[in-house]
């Protein structure tokens, strides 16, 4: 149903983009992705990952983890989480540049050892500058610099058109909320606070079994620190199902899931 599809073909903000407005191919993502959840919901629930088993039960140094709240009846929490090799704001960054070293190095990127060097730098330059701080002002700042990219791989003319590849600031057009927690930091994007993003996304989910979805995310380069840009993550859903997705049900600070008929105490 899920997986990433790296680089996916994109073009961002080159070093020089500044002043010359030039977009490069990106390099890999930076974090890799580790899980994606659909779960239905009795009402929309903010800060979801206190609840989410790919969270609660991960060993990973650090999330990230982005919820998309779908305009569905019943609400419906679209998760995807998204692990860096170590914890940003702990590990200096020579750590996290010989990490991500040794990471590119495993996998055919594509891109010269300098581009990946330059664009690793600039990533946790940027991340880490993006998720320090706490607070409306901290907030607001990073909305000025979360972007999407989305993409329909496959699917009739109408809905690509429709979702277009354009880049999104998503806290300058959607209701974006930020959360700790311990070895997380959660992303929550209220699809339904914008008719325009809701009426897309209706004609998406109408779609949506027979569409192939990109979605990636990463933090804008808005001066020469944060460039050459590089995505934090990737994820491609291929033919996703709404329908019979497991039920999250929420009682003070116990999550339960139930998958098909069974009950998972996951708290």
């Amino acid at each position: 149903m899920w997986e990433c599809p790296g680089a996916a073909g994109l073009r961002v903000r080159g070093a020089s983009y500044l002043a010359d407005r030039v977009k490069v191919p990106t390099c890999p993502p930076a974090f890799d992705l580790v899980a994606s959840d659909l779960v239905a919901l009795d009402e929309p629930l903010y800060h979801i990952a206190r609840f989410l088993p790919s969270v609660k039960l991960s060993k990973s140094p650090f999330l990230l983890v982005f919820q998309l709240m779908l305009p569905c009846s019943p609400p419906l929490a679209l998760c995807c989480c998204w692990e860096a090799p170590l914890h940003p704001e702990r590990a200096s960054l020579d750590e996290l540049l010989a990490a991500t070293r040794a990471r590119d190095a495993q996998a055919p990127s594509g891109g010269s050892p300098e581009q990946l060097e330059a664009s690793a730098r600039a990533f946790w330059v940027g991340l880490r500058d993006w998720l320090a701080g706490d607070g409306v002002e901290a907030d607001a700042s990073r909305s000025r610099r979360l972007k999407l990219i989305p993409h329909i791989v496959r699917g009739s003319w109408v809905v690509k058109r429709a979702v277009g590849t354009t880049p999104v600031l998503l806290g300058q057009k959607l209701l974006t909320k930020y959360y700790r927690g311990p070895n997380y930091f959660e992303v929550d994007v209220d699809v339904t606070s914008n008719p325009v993003a809701n009426s897309i996304t209706g004609l998406v989910i109408n779609a949506i079994t027979s569409l192939v979805v990109d979605l990636a995310f990463l933090i804008e380069g808005q001066d020469e620190r944060a460039l050459p840009e590089r995505l934090l993550g990737s994820i491609r859903y291929n033919h996703l199902r709404l329908k019979g997705c497991p039920y999250l049900q929420v009682d003070g600070e116990k999550g339960t899931i139930v998958r098909d008929g069974a009950l998972e105490d996951r708290a």
